[in-house]
């Protein structure tokens, strides 16, 4: 796991020694400072415990110990980072759309559910702005999904650049939500309604691999 040379591990080996190996492979942990924290209360306290920490080659590594008898201690070493990965990816797709990244229609209410406290706290005003594509049906239809998905893709992008910082949502299919806090409104919705009519007016190339 820590690619160590065997003849770096041998019998009597410090703790500092091994550190030094590890240090040498590129394996050692990035927060050094509180693994070794860690490591002296429970060298203090004889108590059981583990941590999560970041090896200096990326990868996620959970260390478990405990006492045994006669001052001994008992480690396991398990690399998690791909399982940490996966959580990460669930928790990200549970606000997130998988196609564009954008939040999802969770993400939106949470989103406007704060809006609607922060305007009404600080008597601000906000716009929102609900897009449907016209006919994006047909570009499913008769090039399939797979270009529906480019297309969506660039629309997006698109869509991005005109927001200016907006808050920005796909709430399913060709349906897009914008969050415009701040500026004076409805003047900066409009504006920002031109903008977004410009860049939609331009064609979309797609190109068939």
């Amino acid at each position: 796991m820590y690619r160590i040379p065997p003849d770096r591990i041998f019998v009597g080996c410090t703790h500092e020694e091994m550190l030094e190996a590890r240090k040498a492979a590129g394996t050692t942990y990035r927060d050094l400072g509180q693994y070794d924290a860690n490591l002296q209360t429970a060298i203090e306290t004889r108590s059981a415990g583990s941590l999560t920490a970041e090896l200096a080659d990326g990868r996620i590594v959970n260390v478990a110990y405990q006492p045994i008898q006669n001052a001994g201690w008992l480690s396991t070493h398990e690399d998690i980072t791909e399982r940490t990965q996966n959580e990460a990816r669930i928790a990200y797709l549970a606000f997130h759309d998988p196609l564009t990244d954008f939040p999802n229609r969770t993400a939106f209410g949470d989103y406007l559910a704060k809006t609607f406290q922060s305007a009404s706290a600080g008597n601000e005003s906000f716009a929102i702005l609900c897009i449907d594509l016209d006919r994006f049906k047909e570009i499913n239809d008769v090039y399939g999904h797979s270009a529906g998905d480019r297309f969506l893709k660039e629309i997006g992008r698109r869509f991005t650049l005109a927001c200016g910082g907006a808050f920005l949502a796909r709430l399913g299919g060709d349906e897009f939500t914008i969050v415009l806090s701040g500026g004076t409104q409805p003047a900066s919705a409009e504006e920002l309604c031109e903008r977004l009519s410009s860049v939609v007016d331009a064609p979309v190339r797609i190109a068939f691999l």
